[in-house]
């Protein structure tokens, strides 16, 4: 595989942290230990899992970013600099406007509203106010659609107010594709099942868990309690009803 964490992942060199985390994402869904034939295979898929991982990590981190572009200038001077040149365009009178920078501070913005309402949504749920967290963790969503934590947390806090089942299941869902690794995401949506009576669905999702972390305990005592009684709702129902 390339050495250069721009082409593992498969984005450009002034790629924004939301496409970079979004290239991560998809091409972490097809390094699923399932996906392998073999032993083989799946090593093969472990090594390459290894390796988006580690450039994802210094391409998100502003820091280690900067520290790693030098590092590419420094090798290749020549590449570095034209992939790094931002885009211009001219404006009323023949201005030039460097858009490129432009586009990086709206997309900072967004990400650090959704970020700053992520924690307010967190605080709300200590204070127990429900309703509050959820506007707050719905903006964090709106604001950055691609964050999993945003995802499943907005999810699970649905459930607590018992309303949006459906929704609900859709976001944990996506927060589960997007971060196929967090099986804290994958219990969220297992809760989320049982919470509503859907059984089946619930142990199929603790079951998976188990397949990232065996001695997942949590994963472990639902699917005993539940491979050993029977649980109904109106949520349970209703979900029969739609499938």
């Amino acid at each position: 595989m390339s050495s250069d964490f721009y082409s593992l992942l498969g984005v450009s060199h002034t790629a924004p942290e939301r496409e970079i985390k979004r290239a991560y994402h998809n091409k972490a869904r097809t390094m699923h230990p399932d996906k392998a034939s073999d032993p083989e295979a799946a090593k093969q898929l472990q090594e390459e899992f290894a390796a988006i991982t580690k450039a994802y990590n210094t391409l998100k981190d502003p820091d280690k970013r900067a520290e790693y572009d030098a590092k590419l200038e420094k090798d290749s001077p020549s590449k570095a600099k034209s992939e790094s040149k931002p885009s211009v365009s001219s404006g009323s009178g023949g201005d030039k406007i460097m858009t490129a920078g432009g586009d990086k501070r709206v997309e900072a913005g967004r990400l650090a509203i959704a970020e700053k309402s992520y924690n307010r949504g967190v605080h709300m749920l200590k204070m127990g106010d429900t309703n509050r967290a959820l506007e707050f963790f719905e903006t964090a969503v709106k604001n950055n659609p691609d964050e999993p934590k945003y995802l499943a947390k907005t999810a699970d806090t649905l459930m607590k107010g018992r309303r949006g089942f459906s929704k609900a299941v859709e976001l944990a869902i996506r927060a589960c594709d997007l971060d196929p690794y967090n099986t804290e995401f994958k219990i969220i949506l297992a809760h989320i099942y049982e919470e509503a009576g859907s059984k089946s669905l619930a142990i199929k999702t603790y079951e998976n868990v188990l397949k990232w972390d065996q001695d997942n305990t949590m994963a472990q005592m639902k699917l005993h309690e539940l491979k050993g009684k029977k649980k109904s709702s109106f949520f349970g129902n209703l979900f029969r009803k739609k499938s």
